[in-house]
């Protein structure tokens, strides 16, 4: 009588607490220098669960304030062999590319309010963006801060636009008219319920599979099919 009533309520409480439990995630991004450190931190039930993960930063060149990136692409005999080759539009293929863009739209008109009713889940409890740079130059670094104050400005209000916004936002900028450096504290406190993430989760694969969308047009067809094949 036990397993038969027992099992069934405790599995019922497991899933009730689970969708219930709060998540806290904290990203807390750092630069000085040359040093960098990116780290997301979850907690949950008061503490009692916690899990810290450190993500390696990409270097960036210092000469050139670039980033390396290696990009593989494969070649077919055409290619290899130096020929080039050149495909004849007709109008039948533009109206089916147009036919085509309409309903790649609409599909990612679906994906962005699925993101959207996710994000409205999230409540912002802390929020801080502090920045010193110096470009080497007064009148550069003045103007870049200007910018940089706009930039964050529109920033806080999509994030107050797209998730609950708890807490005012702690912003600053220092600019240093004499020399050349740049150092950023970026702090992000989200919280929300586990069961709402499962929701958006289980959307997101719903909308993945039935709404996969279908092409007309050779071309977006199988450039699509490749990168799901791929994936």
């Amino acid at each position: 009588m036990f397993w038969a009533i027992g099992i069934p309520a405790i599995l019922l409480f497991l899933i009730v607490l689970i969708v219930l439990t709060k998540l806290t995630v904290t990203v807390e991004y750092r630069k000085a220098g040359k040093n960098d450190d990116l780290r997301i931190k979850f907690r949950a039930w008061f503490g009692m669960i916690r899990y810290t993960y450190q993500i390696p930063v990409i270097k960036a060149n210092e000469k050139d304030l670039t980033v390396d990136v290696k990009k593989e692409s494969k070649a077919g005999k055409a290619d290899s062999e130096g020929k080039s080759r050149s495909d004849k539009i007709s109008k039948n293929d533009i109206a089916a590319s147009l036919k085509d863009f309409k309903e790649l739209a609409s599909h990612i008109s679906g994906l962005h309010s699925i993101v959207r009713k996710f994000l409205k889940g999230i409540e912002i409890t802390e929020l801080e963006w502090h920045t010193r740079f110096g470009l080497g130059d007064a009148a550069s670094t003045g103007s870049a801060a200007g910018i940089l104050w706009g930039i964050k400005g529109i920033f806080c209000g999509a994030a107050s636009g797209l998730m609950k916004l708890k807490t005012e936002p702690v912003i600053a900028v220092v600019p240093v008219f004499q020399g050349l450096c740049l150092d950023v504290v970026l702090t992000g406190m989200f919280r929300f319920r586990l069961g709402h993430a499962i929701i958006g989760g289980l959307r997101f694969v719903k909308f993945w599979k039935g709404g996969k969308p279908s092409f007309t047009s050779k071309r977006l067809s199988k450039h699509f099919g490749e990168h799901n094949n791929s994936a």
